[in-house]
């Protein structure tokens, strides 16, 4: 049971820090730079979406394990 309440502090900081940072924007900007990629075709990672095997894009911050 420790190890679950581990688990779960865990992955809930790790989100919480990506989110405060904006640590995918800076990732996507940095790979961008990288690459090269030309100033007109540069886009932003400002939406995040999930991937589910049923509905493909789905809205993030739902826990959906609470609607089963």
């Amino acid at each position: 049971m420790a190890e679950r309440k581990l688990e779960t502090l865990t992955r809930r900081r790790v989100r919480d820090f990506i989110y405060q940072t904006k640590l995918i924007e800076r990732i996507v900007r940095d790979i961008q730079n990288l690459l090269e990629v030309l100033e007109e075709e540069r886009f932003e990672a400002d939406q995040i979406y999930l991937w589910d095997d049923k509905e493909k894009l789905v809205k993030h911050g739902v826990n959906y394990r609470e609607m089963e």
